[in-house]
């Protein structure tokens, strides 16, 4: 089996005309027979300035984490699964993995932030105000780990995990979908439960662990892309076409083609609909 990972961040039409930066993020790391990949999706708003910086931190901070992973439990070398980072994953993935991806993000947002010597925020009490500061760097975070027997993936905030093969499209997590442009953020650190409609960052994540065979129904894909990508599209039924579209290139032409012209459709797919910026990662198995 051959596993071929690529990815395109591009600037969305209505932000090209506004004359803003693209707010979007990705990151793929290949170690041995594992592969780490993320996208992440600034805010963009007036409150987030900085979220450009915020998406790209976030990306950077999934696939360490992950790449920390694969060393400590040798998946670069081994070419089967630990036992034990199955059993970490599989048990811990939704709360302390999904925990320690926010938190080290907040960490790094706020040494970024001293380091640059931007604006130090701070409360009615006169100490530092760390939320004032995070949500200036509000984002969102997609990502997998795939390693040769399982995969993880981590979903916080909008956007799309799907895996489409043969047999179809099949969404690998059932994120909340909120009404409107909100959505969840890595830089909410309010008190409460998730329940209690109130949450730190990562009990507002969803996680999936699976064991799988990565030899069964080849060929097959795994799809990241930004809520630009689907929201640029009238229905769940287009999104689901434009993406069983690429996967018929990938199949009939190979990943150079899709890989060579995908920041050009992805561009021309924000141009003609929601004018977001727009990302997209594919991991091709064939």
């Amino acid at each position: 089996m051959i596993t071929e990972t690529f990815g395109e961040s591009v600037i969305g039409a209505s932000h090209v005309r506004a004359g803003t930066i693209c707010q979007d993020s990705h990151k793929i790391v290949q170690r041995g027979n594992a592969t780490v990949f993320a996208v992440a999706d600034g805010h963009g708003s007036a409150a987030a300035e900085f979220s450009n910086d915020g998406s790209g931190l976030a990306v950077d901070v999934f696939c360490t984490l992950m790449e920390g992973f694969i060393e400590r439990y040798q998946l670069d070398t081994h070419m089967t699964t630990s036992p034990a980072l199955v059993t970490y994953l599989n048990r811990e993935g939704q709360t302390k993995v999904a925990r320690t991806i926010t938190e080290e993000w907040r960490a790094l947002v706020l040494k970024t932030h001293m380091d640059l010597h931007r604006e130090i925020i701070t409360n009615d009490n006169g100490d530092v105000d760390d939320a004032a500061i995070l949500k200036k760097y509000g984002t969102t975070l997609l990502g997998m780990l795939v390693a040769n027997d399982f995969f993880f993936a981590f979903q916080l905030g909008d956007g799309d995990i799907m895996r489409v093969d043969e047999n179809g499209i099949e969404p690998i997590i059932q994120a909340d979908k909120l009404l409107g442009v909100e959505t969840h953020s890595m830089s909410k650190i309010d008190g409460g439960t998730r329940s209690a409609g109130k949450a730190y960052a990562w009990e507002s994540s969803f996680t999936k662990f699976m064991r799988i065979n990565r030899q069964e129904g080849l060929p097959y894909a795994y799809f990241l892309t930004t809520d630009g990508f689907a929201n640029s599209y009238a229905s769940e039924e287009d999104f689901h076409k434009a993406l069983l579209a690429y996967y018929a290139v990938l199949n009939q032409h190979g990943i150079r083609v899709l890989s060579e012209n995908l920041a050009k459709w992805l561009s021309e797919t924000s141009a003609d609909g929601c004018g977001d910026d727009v990302t997209m990662v594919v991991c091709y198995n064939s």
